[in-house]
């Protein structure tokens, strides 16, 4: 039986540094992991966002947007999908979450109070150079990050009571609401966790002869369920942010650097990846 490593990870603040969103650093080893192991960007990024790194990484492999939304498998991989998929470009489209229009409506429906949206300074009705202060991204990159299909990243502005209960109002509407690194992010009912299962699922119907090995890789509150999904986790520490309560007791890693370097420092103390090395 073959083995195959799955890695799959953040971005912004776990394999990208926070301020510079570069992995330059640490090019050489990704290089050399991304040849061994499959790497499957699990990210609050939105698709336009994620093909631009693609450019860079230059690899084949599928990625998860918007925090578990939606699954994006090129074309000319070989995993056979099940269901409904919609094709985008060069790719087979699964969905997890929901439409952004849908979330849009919600929000602006009788079953959601005024006092919550009033608290919500959504990223769609802040101008460019308002999300260039707040992100340190470019005006081209903002663009790419407002061009959300599933998600509406915001700014809280009100009370942690406040905010408990307007989470507690989408849940009961089928909705969810996840902590990122600047933002929250109102989303359908999914998750990177949920996307992880799912891709793995896809992969294990497909590689029937194939042992995989999942490793998860992130910094922050959004990245807990894919996290505890996976057989190995990764926690890369944060420049800005306080080590997220992450309650797992076998199998976890946690690095000193920050990202990029912390990305590279937790891999090469895996098992799996020990072995490669």
């Amino acid at each position: 039986m073959e083995d195959k490593i799955l890695i799959f990870t953040d971005l912004d603040g776990t394999l990208l540094s926070e301020n510079s969103y570069s992995y330059y650093k640490i090019i050489d080893f990704y290089n050399y992991i991304s040849s061994h192991c499959i790497i499957i960007f699990n990210s609050s990024k939105t698709y336009s966002e994620i093909i631009e790194l693609k450019r860079l990484t230059n690899d084949n492999y599928p990625f998860i947007v918007e925090n578990g939304s939606a699954l994006y498998i090129p074309e000319n991989v070989s995993l056979n999908i099940t269901g409904k998929i919609t094709k985008i470009n060069n790719f087979n489209v699964v969905q997890l979450g929901v439409p952004v229009n849908k979330i849009v409506n919600f929000c602006s429906s009788k079953k959601l109070s005024e006092k919550y949206v009033s608290n919500c300074n959504f990223l769609y009705q802040m101008s460019l150079s308002k999300i260039v202060s707040l992100t340190g991204l470019n005006r081209s990159e903002v663009k790419k990050a407002k061009e959300r299909n599933y998600s509406l990243p915001f700014i809280w502005r009100g009370s942690i009571e406040l905010l408990n209960e307007f989470k507690l109002i989408c849940q009961k509407n089928n909705f969810k609401i996840l902590k990122g690194g600047r933002f929250f992010h109102l989303i359908g009912e999914t998750d990177k966790g949920k996307a992880l299962r799912a891709l793995l699922s896809i992969y294990k119907q497909c590689h029937k002869n194939t042992r995989f090995t999942t490793i998860a890789l992130g910094d922050n509150q959004n990245d807990k369920d894919m996290l505890i999904e996976a057989d190995f986790a990764g926690i890369v520490k944060s420049e800005s942010k306080s080590l997220m309560n992450f309650r797992r007791s076998k199998n976890v890693f946690i690095s000193e650097k920050i990202s990029p370097e912390g990305w590279k420092e937790v891999l090469v103390k895996m098992p799996p990846i020990k072995n490669l090395l």
